[in-house]
């Protein structure tokens, strides 16, 4: 499964670099140019992660990281930035990037080290769900026709 990568960056060189080489390591990547773009595109639900510069105009990389949580979804997030901001692990954000990482290996790993954060977080979140009639498990049916 390739994972599909919202890419917010509004330095127009900086993205289409981060591009070619977010698709020479295997991802599918779209892109924006500043926060309020990344938050409406994020919105139509097409995206597994999140990579959010954390200094754009119109709404900051931390201000559309809040928005998505405060719906509860669980994406990954990666802010990519110049001066990582390494409090915002405590907040939402799955992973922090520093701009100035030359290492292709070390950006794929980080970024699919987050999107299995999430995918694990979705999993938890999944299974501590109530119980629904369609989701009992063979135990539970068992014990009803005993």
């Amino acid at each position: 499964m390739k994972i599909k990568i919202l890419y917010a960056e509004d330095d127009e060189f900086t993205r289409k670099f981060e591009i070619r080489r977010l698709k020479e390591c295997g991802f599918n990547v779209s892109s924006v140019e500043d926060g309020q773009e990344a938050w409406d595109e994020y919105q139509k639900g097409r995206y597994d992660l999140l990579l959010l510069d954390g200094d754009m105009p119109k709404m900051q990389g931390e201000e559309v990281m809040r928005l998505v949580r405060e719906t509860g979804d669980d994406i990954a997030i990666v802010m990519y930035s110049g001066l990582p901001d390494y409090s915002l692990l405590n907040e939402g954000v799955d992973e922090c990037i520093d701009k100035g990482t030359r290492n292709s290996q070390e950006v794929e790993w980080r970024i699919k080290t987050a999107f299995r954060r999430s995918q694990e977080r979705k999993e938890m979140n999944r299974l501590k769900a109530p119980k629904t009639e369609k989701r009992k498990t063979f135990w539970d049916r068992f014990k009803r026709n005993s």
